[in-house]
């Protein structure tokens, strides 16, 4: 309630009206709001109040030619960026989205409204497979008047009209791909997604009538590459159109391709960490990656036609040690054939193979498996480590007899397979019935 007038009647001004008016910026840009209030008294006192509560945030007091910023309220968000001028224009020096809603400006017998919306460009949103990840609206509250939209491919997968008390989630988008993993704040409007996958990488956008933002969300698929190895980044898009890659938290451009298939490799990049190591599919849009290195691990993401398409995280291990396969003659006798084999590093996975056909396999965390073969099933056999480095066996002649039909076992073979038992990190016994 304003003061009494002076002639003691107890009844309040009628204040008159300048109108509302609206004002965008774009958010970390500097906005005034101007009132543009005519005919100011000297004793008259200029207040902005602001959002749902209309709470009070800056005044002008023209008699004292003093200014008050409240800059504490709503936890902060206005500190430091208000000045308030004699005329009640408020400026805000730096905007959030935060900062979008309603002003109410008043005198004793003036008010006026401002609507200020901020609006925001891509903010990027990075998750792995299978984590949830909150798009925040970046609000502390939803305003009373407001309706807030979640959209991407121009399709609506929230919505709230907080007056009306509407909060709805749309999960049949895209072919219910959605279904049981959306949630929304019904306080904030913040939507999050549970169980994020691969395919949920895309634009997403929140409009409302106070504030909008855009959401350029990464969703990463884990790939891993043993150096030297060649990788393929599939892309899945159509023929002839335009895409680009892009390596590392700078956004690195690697490869890119204009409508109709022209095509640029930038292996020169990062002083040459990618010189002569990639090449890109005109047709699919693919990226491969060869003789990769260490130095090649780390977040790949593509875009086509600049909106978010794909996201891979890639790792690289180094190349493991071949496998050494030795008889283990303290296992040994006249009728058992025991091998061993063994390498000299941690958490890989040791596989006996007869031609392709897995037999057994042993892992970092275990420390031994035994395997018997008859005597006829010693062909073809070979042990690998992770697959990929491979050592084949001529059991015939690691498991010979000697002329006194015992296993030959001599001193240096002894020796040697006491020495490997010592220092492997993973060994794995094939035993073959002689």
């Amino acid at each position: 309630m304003f003061p009494e007038e002076e002639n003691g009647v107890g009844r309040e001004r009628e204040q008159e009206q300048c109108g509302s008016d609206w004002q965008f910026v774009n958010e970390g840009q500097p906005v005034t709001l101007a009132p543009g209030f005519t005919g100011l008294k000297e004793e008259d006192l200029i207040q902005c109040m602001f959002g749902n509560e209309e709470v009070l945030i800056a005044e002008m007091d023209l008699k004292t030619n003093r200014t008050s910023v409240f800059e504490d309220v709503f936890d902060g968000i206005f500190r430091d960026r208000l000045q308030m001028d004699r005329d009640g224009s408020l400026s805000i020096t730096t905007t959030t989205v935060e900062h979008g809603g309603a002003y109410l400006f008043r005198t004793t017998d003036m008010n006026s409204t401002f609507i200020l919306g901020v609006y925001e460009g891509n903010r990027v949103k990075h998750a792995k497979t299978g984590e949830s990840v909150a798009l925040s609206s970046g609000r502390r509250e939803i305003s009373k008047d407001d309706e807030i939209q979640w959209k991407f491919d121009d399709k609506t997968v929230a919505e709230i009209v907080e007056k009306n008390n509407i909060f709805i989630i749309h999960e049949d988008v895209l072919n219910n791909s959605y279904i049981n993993r959306l949630r929304l704040d019904n306080k904030t409007g913040t939507l999050t997604i549970i169980d994020s996958r691969p395919e949920d990488t895309r634009l997403y956008h929140v409009y409302s009538n106070f504030f909008g933002l855009t959401f350029a969300l990464f969703v990463y698929e884990e790939i891993s590459a043993t150096e030297g190895d060649s990788l393929s980044l599939r892309s899945d898009v159509w023929i002839n159109q335009s895409f680009r890659w892009v390596f590392g938290d700078e956004d690195t451009l690697v490869a890119e391709m204009e409508d109709f298939g022209s095509v640029t490799v930038h292996d020169d990049v990062l002083n040459g960490t990618f010189r002569d190591r990639l090449k890109l599919n005109n047709r699919t849009g693919a990226l491969t990656i060869s003789d990769i290195r260490a130095e090649h691990a780390g977040n790949y993401r593509f875009y086509h036609y600049l909106q978010p398409w794909g996201a891979f995280h890639v790792s690289v291990h180094a190349r493991p040690p071949v496998p050494v396969v030795t008889k283990d003659c303290s296992s040994s006798s006249r009728q058992i054939c025991s091998l061993l084999c063994s390498v000299d590093v941690s958490d890989v996975t040791l596989s006996w193979f007869k031609g392709d056909t897995l037999i057994s396999s042993i892992n970092g965390s275990e420390l031994r498996i035994d395997l018997s073969l008859p005597l006829e099933d010693q062909r073809n056999i070979s042990c690998a480590v992770n697959s990929i480095q491979t050592s084949h066996v001529d059991v015939s002649q690691l498991c010979k007899l000697c002329a006194e039909r015992l296993l030959c076992c001599d001193s240096a073979g002894t020796l040697t397979g006491l020495v490997l038992s010592v220092l492997v990190a993973v060994a794995l016994v094939l035993v073959v019935a002689v």
